[in-house]
This record gives structure tokens, sequence and C-alpha cells, in this order.
């Protein structure tokens, strides 16, 4: 028998296989059976659009005022290099993220060299910018976005040149039955589209992922770290799994190399952050659990001495976590509701799960009716591997989600909020998009993947966030850069300071500025301050966001605790007239109404409290100028 090409108009034999697309003619990018595959490099390309895409949209928050936690690494990184693991420490953050930052900031010409003024003036140089800060968790998201659309692409089979796409995973079907089915199993560039489509829509309107991707901290860089691990254990199962040419792949090299880079992003995952231990706890879990099932000895000794090594190497960076551990009380009032609503409102879990559950479910309902009106076979629900990647990602979802909550339940510790568990994300946007291509029919695949967008965009209020012109929107709400720019103001136009009374040749009296940060560590917080907890609970007017003194150096911000009865007290005896600007993180209702207090204690006792100007609202921050005199 002579080969016949696909176009060839002579009569072929019934044992031939029909061509799936006999009209277009044979090309570079078609296999043997003459169905349609794509350049390996293609899809790979366009998921590095689309992280571009969802990096771009992102970065237009990138010049928004930090907001206080940010202002922390701000802190840490504008000091000497020797005080940056105390500053860290402080605000219960390991070291590592902000030298990272600060080693990005030098690179750039970003920071001050060493002969330059620690802190100059506010708006002529200052020792970082705000997208700067932010660069690292900008760059990690992008990095996750690529990651999500890479891990999908290779586990729903698409790979490219040796096989076409293919649900599930098969050879293309060389009987003629088969052939003649293989346009409804065959990935067409419909389904690259539309993975894409789901990877991008799905992560970039998560309003809180957003928010983490553009944050000037380190939850962003733990959240590809944990998806590397993850996938980087599921690849170490994958050695017994046949290549496209039918050869396999190496076991013991597979676990050597993939089995290496887990414990080298573990590590790293450790030295970041200390609640990295939630996702490797179930890292740890599942590889065990994995080589129970598959009956591999080996498996079990790598995992014990991946484990033994993981926790020696881990010690320099727990032993500095006990205290942290030894504080967890004070997240309860962030981090402490265990409620239905908070558990379930961490993630959009009811727009994308339950959108395609509803979804599979009419996909098998209508796949059910065929098979029973036009006597077609019924395919299977659901094929062991597609089940094995689904289990596997909903574990990857479920256990940190699940563990947190546990904890939080049984006041262990208080972790029921998004930036701990923040690691789950991406394993259900990844169970999403795989739950997604379990559906047959590419219209329904598409009217699900709609519906999803729609209800998300409308439950977080992103269609808001449209309808006023703008993409992202307002991430944060505590505008602390006006605040200082509104204190830089007074203070270089002489209206604050008291320099009027002076006397001639008298150095000018420089105005005081009170910090009311609101941090939890000054909950409990009882003056006189140590010099270390005033200079921490007064940090965000000490970086990034400092007031020049027209001297070359700056005012030093003093702390106020979180009980505003305790502030006058912290003020000390009034004995002349001072100028004071006061920057809180509160409302300016809620502020004028302790000046109002205050102005009564001190009348009380033979002083006075006028109010100068203000209180001013920055978003969720409120700055006042006032001036204090004895009678």
């Amino acid at each position: 028998m002579h080969n016949v090409s696909p176009t060839d108009p002579q009569k072929r034999t019934d044992t031939e296989p029909q061509p799936m697309l006999p009209t277009q003619p044979p090309e570079q990018n078609r296999n043997e059976q003459g169905i349609r595959t794509i350049s390996g490099w293609l899809p790979t390309l366009l998921w590095a659009a689309v992280a571009a895409i969802g990096v771009g949209g992102s970065a237009s928050v990138l010049s928004e005022s930090l907001w206080v936690d940010e202002l922390h690494t701000s802190w840490a990184i504008s000091g000497p290099a020797d005080e940056l693991e105390f500053r860290a420490r402080a605000g219960n953050q390991s070291p590592l993220y902000p030298a990272i930052v600060r080693a990005m900031c030098w690179t750039l010409g970003q920071f001050p060299s060493a002969s330059a003024a620690r802190f100059p003036p506010v708006g002529v140089f200052a020792p970082q910018k705000e997208w700067m800060l932010r660069l690292p968790s900008l760059l990690s998201f992008g990095l996750c976005i690529l990651c999500v659309g890479c891990i999908c692409q290779q586990m729903l089979g698409m790979k490219l040149g040796v096989r076409a796409f293919s649900l599930r995973k098969e050879l293309v079907v060389p009987t003629p039955d088969q052939t003649a089915q293989a346009t409804d199993h065959a990935f067409a560039w419909a389904d690259v589209f539309l993975l894409a489509a789901a990877g991008l829509l799905w992560i970039s309107l998560d309003r809180v992922q957003l928010f983490y991707a553009t944050e000037a901290r380190v939850y962003g860089m733990l959240q590809v770290l944990s998806l590397l691990g993850w996938w980087s254990l599921y690849r170490m199962f994958c050695a017994t799994r046949p290549t496209g040419v039918g050869q396999r792949v190496d076991l013991r090299n597979n676990i050597l190399m993939w089995g290496g880079i887990w414990l080298l992003l573990g590590l790293l995952s450790i030295y970041l952050h200390l609640i990295a231990v939630l996702c490797l706890a179930w890292q740890i879990a599942a590889f065990l659990l994995l080589a129970v099932w598959k009956h591999r000895k080996d498996l079990l000794v790598f995992g014990c001495i991946s484990m033994l090594l993981l926790a020696v190497l881990s010690i320099p960076s727990l032993l500095p976590g006990v205290p942290v551990w030894q504080r967890r009380g004070q997240w309860s009032t962030f981090a402490g509701d265990a409620s239905l609503q908070t558990v379930v409102g961490l993630f959009p879990l009811i727009p994308l799960v339950l959108t395609l559950i509803v979804g599979n479910l009419l996909d098998l309902s209508w796949s059910w009716l065929r098979s029973v009106f036009l006597r077609r076979p019924l395919p299977p629900c659901c094929s062991p591997d597609a089940a094995g990647q689904l289990f596997f990602w909903a574990v990857a979802f479920v256990g940190p989600w699940v563990t947190a909550w546990l904890l939080t339940v049984n006041r262990i510790a208080p972790l029921m909020h998004r930036r701990y568990v923040l690691c789950a994300a991406l394993p259900l946007v990844i169970f999403a998009i795989l739950l997604l291509f379990q559906m047959r029919s590419r219209m329904l695949r598409s009217v699900v993947l709609l519906v999803a967008f729609g209800w998300m965009a409308a439950s977080q209020g992103t269609m808001d966030v449209w309808r006023s012109g703008q993409w992202v929107g307002w991430q944060r709400g505590e505008d602390w850069r006006s605040a200082s720019a509104w204190i830089q103001s007074r203070v270089e136009s002489n209206t604050a300071p008291a320099s009027s009374h002076a006397a001639p040749n008298q150095a000018p009296v420089l105005p005081e500025v009170w910090c009311a940060s609101g941090l939890i560590e000054g909950n409990q917080a009882q003056p006189p301050l140590s010099s270390e907890l005033d200079a921490y609970l007064s940090f965000p007017l000490r970086g990034i966001y400092c007031v020049a003194d027209g001297q070359g150096g700056f005012l030093e911000p003093r702390a106020l605790v979180d009980d505003a009865s305790r502030w006058i007290e912290q003020w000390g005896p009034i004995q002349e007239r001072r100028s004071l600007f006061l920057v809180a993180r509160t409302d300016a209702r809620t502020l004028a109404e302790i000046l109002q207090l205050m102005q009564k204690v001190l009348g009380d006792r033979g002083s006075s409290l006028e109010v100068i100007e203000g209180p001013l609202a920055f978003g969720m921050i409120t700055a006042v100028y006032i001036q204090c005199d004895a009678k």
C-alpha cells in the first residue's frame, strides 16, 4: 500500500485513517495523523504576554502612598546596615526580605550613598521610592501568573511537537473511529486563549490578590515560592510517566533534581517568613502520602533526609522567631475572627468553585442526555490522571486554609487573615482551571468563564472602580505621604514653628512631631516608652516620609500610645509655648473629639490647647497643627 498525503484526492482504503482537516494542506506544525500542533514556545510566549498585562495593569498603583505595614519596610532599610535585623525583628519580620529590597534600591541607585545625609529633605531626594519598594512583589506577581499558565499548560497535556494537544495526555488516536472524534478532544488555539483568559481574569480580578501584588511586604514573594514548591513536589512523582517517544525518565535523577529544588525553595521561604511553615507542613505530608501510595521506600528515605536537612538548616531562622510566636496573641485584633463568613471570604470561593461545579454538572447532564437519546457512548466522567491532579491542587489549597482556621478556632494562633494563607490562593486558581477544562464543550467553558468573571467583578466592587474610570482603583486608604508633605509645607513656610517668638540671635524653635500609628504593639504600651519602642511606634514618619527640618536633618517624631488619655502625660508639662504636629491613624471626627477632651483637661490644669489648622483627613490618616501654652 502506498502512502497517501492528507490532501491527495485519491480514494483511500477503509483501513487508512481519515484526515481531520482534508481541505488544508500539510504543514510543518502537523503531526503524523494530520492533527494540528503548535510550537511549544508559543503558549509560553502567550503566557509571558498575559503576565506582562497583569503586571502592567497592577503597576498603576505603584505610586500610591505606602501604608503603615509597608512603611515598616521603608524604616527597616533606611537606617545603617547593622540596624536592619533589629528593625525587621521589631515588626515580627525576617531581615532577609528588607535586605533584598535594600540591595535592589542600592543597585538601582535609589539608596543614598554613605556620605549622603541619612534622611535628606522630602521632595528633593528620598532614600527610596514607592515603586522601588514594591517592585519585588510586583515581579513576584508576574512570575506567579507565568507559573500558573505553564503549570496548567503542562498538566492539561498542552505539549507540542511530539504530541498534539490532548485533554488526557494520550497520543493522537490511531484508529479511524478515534480519529473521526479527535476534533472533540484535541486542543486548539481557542483552548489556549481560553486558558490564558481564565488565568488572567481569575488572578487579576481578585482585588485582595492585587493588593499583595503591589505591597512592599514579603507575602508576594512567599506566594510564588510556595507555588514553585508545590510544582517541584508534583514533578518528583511524575518520573514514571512515559514521555512522548515512549521512554521513561530516570527516577533517581528526577528525585534528586526536583527534591533539591524543593529543599532550596523551602529554606528560602522559611528564612523569608515563619508563616511558610504552614505550607511546608502540608507539602511534607503530601510527599509522604504519595510515597506510601506509590510503595516507594526510596522516596520515603529521601523525604526523611530532606525533612531532617530542612529542620537543621532552618534553626538559625526558627530560633529568632520564638519571641514572634510568643507575641502571637497580638494578631487576634485582625486575624482572630474564625466565623464562617470570614473563612469563606478569604478567597473568591463561591464565584469560582460554585460556578465551575454547576458548569461540570451541566456538562455531565448533557453528555448523559446525548447517550440516552442519541445512543452515543457515555464518556468517562474524569480520567485517573485528571482526578489525581484535581486532588493534588485541592490539598494544596484546602490544607493551609483549613489548618489556619483550626489554629484560630482552638485559640492556638490567630491566623485567619489573607496574608497568612496567601499561599493557598494560586492552587485554588489552578484547581479552578483544571476543573474548567473537565468540561468537553468549549462554549460551556466560555460561558462559565464569563459568569465567574462577572460574579467576581461584582462581588469585589471592581465594576464600581471601572465606572470611575480606573482599572485597579485606590488600593490603600492611608495617605501618609500627603500628611507628611502637608507638615513639610508648613515647616518650610515658617507658619508652624514658634520661631517668631525667639530672640534674634537664638536658634529657631522647631515644632514637635507626634505620631499615633495605631500599631498593635502600642495597645498595651505604657508611658514612658523606651527609645527602641518609641522609634518603632513612630516609624511611619521616620523612613521615606520623614519631615526635613531645613538644616540638613529631619524632625524626629515621637510615638503616642493607643490610649489617647495618656497623650498629655507623654507630652510632659506645658511650661512654655509649644508647637506640635499630631498625625494619627484615625478619622478626623475621632481626632477632633480627642482634642476637645484634651482642651478641657489642660484647661483644668492651667494650660491651653489651640487648634491652629485641622484636623485634616488624608484618607484614613488625620493630621492637625496645635499650640499649647501655659496660662
